[in-house]
């Protein structure tokens, strides 16, 4: 989905660390390809990976209203965000995942591993919906 998506965007939209990682990954990916329809054809798919974000200081400035919010957004909901405060903490990721879990798939907790390729580490922040993904 990450890589549709980097291939189709438009250049002076992507980071600098988006395209260093499209470089990194780019040719070491293509022999991944078949075996991921493979897997997608025998099991069930994984997640995928939306949205996640670095919480910083600024961020938390905002949740405590001490910061403007970046957006423009429901002065109500702006307001509500203090709930968060103590909840999300500086350092800690947000995330937002897509996918359907089957009843048998509900027995342990999610657990998150770095994504990497070749000893490289993924450390992009996804701080924004993908262009092709739903809703």
């Amino acid at each position: 989905m990450w890589h549709s998506a980097i291939q189709s965007a438009k250049l002076e939209r992507v980071t600098v660390q988006e395209a260093a990682w499209r470089d990194h990954v780019l040719e070491r990916i293509q022999p991944y390809a078949r075996q991921y329809k493979d897997y997608l054809r025998t099991r069930r798919p994984p997640g995928s990976l939306e949205w996640a974000k670095k919480i910083t200081a600024d961020d938390i400035g905002i949740l405590k209203g001490i910061r403007p919010y970046n957006r423009e957004a429901p002065e109500e909901d702006v307001r509500n965000l203090k709930h968060l405060v103590g909840h999300v903490v500086e350092g800690q990721f947000i995330t937002k995942i897509r996918k359907v879990f089957h009843k048998d798939e509900m027995v342990d907790d999610l657990k998150f591993a770095r994504a990497a390729v070749d000893g490289k580490d993924d450390d992009i922040e996804y701080y924004s919906i993908l262009p092709s993904s739903p809703p």
